[in-house]
């Protein structure tokens, strides 16, 4: 009995789920990175924002038909610099979370972020002190080449 009525739960909640904006919109951007990853790393990027794009558009024609009436209707160049304002916005958030917050959870991920965060620590002494010699042997010649010209 527990286990049909668990079995039954998660089956509806499956079939309710794919209704939310946003799993829809994620499933858009999971599929088109799949498709685009074929061609590397950079095709996966451009195959999730394709695909994240595609969703935006079919929910903001969605949108568009639910709203019957409206006091002031939008121009049509309103509402595309309305529609490409957030879809900006949600592929801003979603590049921030696919390619920033979700490589931090591997090991690879944090190991790169660690290393980018200690970065400033990688300049030593030996080589400041050598690249002050190099920039006043360099001042030098300058100054030397000015001289000679005059």
């Amino acid at each position: 009995m527990v286990t049909f009525l668990r079995n039954t739960l998660l089956s509806v909640s499956l079939l309710l789920l794919p209704a939310c904006a946003s799993l829809e919109t994620m499933l858009y951007g999971a599929g088109g990175a799949a498709a685009g990853s074929l061609a590397g790393p950079g095709g996966a990027a451009a195959g999730a924002v394709v695909g994240i794009g595609a969703a935006e558009l079919q929910q903001a024609d969605r949108a568009q038909e639910d709203i019957k009436a409206q006091i002031i209707p939008k121009t049509p160049w309103e509402s595309f610099i309305d529609s490409a304002g957030n879809l900006l916005h949600t592929l801003g958030w979603w590049y921030l979370i696919l390619f920033i917050f979700v490589p931090l959870i591997t090991k690879r991920g944090r190991s790169w972020a660690k290393n980018f965060i200690t970065l400033s620590d990688t300049a030593t002494k030996k080589d400041v002190d050598d690249y002050s010699k190099r920039l006043n042997k360099l001042e030098g010649m300058i100054s030397s080449s000015m001289d000679h010209e005059q």
